[in-house]
């Protein structure tokens, strides 16, 4: 329930939003607000298995609610403790903290219970949660806090993607309705790499190589996520014409084979993240403890996709 490849992506949005309001800041304060976030993170994942229950019965009946293996009560509790114990983290960080928590919290309520079936207001309030998260660890920097352009940009950067990734997972059943947005979270990238470059203060060089060299990473691999759901269905249903006959081709199409590596797909557009937010991490890269956090960011994607292998991403 806890999507637990997804879960190793929580903690860089804050501490890419701590590192770019103050690089120098107490640490500490960043690990209280990834705390916070991870709270906030874990709840929003129970909630919305509770509020998509009737839903996984059908699509998804291996899951835990639809399976018996948990009850809607219980996991609606936990995550109302989890809420509760981020609202508190966050209270313990200061005035500017405490608001963009309850702000987390409103557009989690929201998605779930409000807007998730929404085509568009759906994922791009998706994408806030993580935005928000970012500016969570901004507001944790200080206890007078000012959101910098750099750390707009990266919010909005990280929020647009994730309502990418969402509008795309949102049809994880159902592929060949994905169309135009295969290719979507490409072009937020690389938008968004460059509004950041264009506005930020210059960086030096250290802070230059790690975010070209995290920034390049994570558009290959979203060219790689694209490739994945737009050039191979097709190749594949090619071939399958080509080599196959009538009767042994029933039942497969570009769509079913979207189908098949959808899912994956999805996990691995996910796990970019960490890319994202390690390229805005090594952007504020004044020393090297700092620069070390961004590769500490990088070096998890491998355990991610290791885990991602054993549990289900979305």
């Amino acid at each position: 329930m806890f999507r637990a490849p997804n879960l190793l992506t929580v903690p860089g949005d804050p501490l890419a939003g701590f590192l770019l309001a103050a690089p120098g800041g107490d640490m500490k304060r960043a690990a209280w607000a990834a705390t916070a976030s991870l709270c906030f993170y874990g709840a929003g994942l129970l909630l919305n298995d509770a509020a998509d229950y009737q839903e996984d019965l059908q699509a998804r009946p291996d899951r835990p609610l639809p399976s018996g293996r948990a009850t809607r009560r219980s996991v609606s509790l936990l995550g109302a403790v989890l809420i509760a114990l981020g609202a508190i983290l966050c209270a313990q960080l200061g005035p500017m903290a405490s608001r963009v928590g309850l702000a987390l919290i409103a557009a989690i309520l929201l998605y779930n219970f409000g807007v998730k079936k929404i085509p568009v207001a759906g994922p791009l309030t998706m994408g806030a949660c993580r935005g928000l998260s970012v500016l969570l660890g901004a507001a944790a920097a200080s206890t007078t806090p000012a959101f910098f352009p750099q750390v707009l940009i990266a919010a909005l950067t990280i929020l647009a993607y994730i309502a990418a990734v969402t509008q795309l997972a949102r049809h994880e059943t159902a592929p060949e309705r994905t169309g135009r947005w295969r290719s979507l979270h490409v072009g937020v990238l690389v938008a968004g790499y460059l509004v950041f470059l264009a506005l930020a203060p210059p960086l030096n060089s250290t802070a230059w190589l790690g975010f070209i060299g995290a920034g390049l990473t994570s558009i290959l691999l979203g060219l790689t996520a694209a490739y994945r759901l737009i050039v191979y269905p097709a190749k594949m249903a090619k071939a399958v014409e080509e080599r196959w006959s009538e009767d042994e081709r029933v039942g497969v199409s570009e769509a079913t084979i979207a189908g098949g590596v959808f899912p994956a797909t999805i996990g691995l557009l996910i796990s970019n993240l960490l890319f994202v937010q390690a390229a805005f991490c090594m952007s504020a890269a004044w020393n090297m403890p700092t620069l070390w956090m961004g590769a500490a960011l990088i070096a998890l994607w491998p355990v991610n996709r290791m885990v991602g292998r054993v549990f289900y991403s979305s």
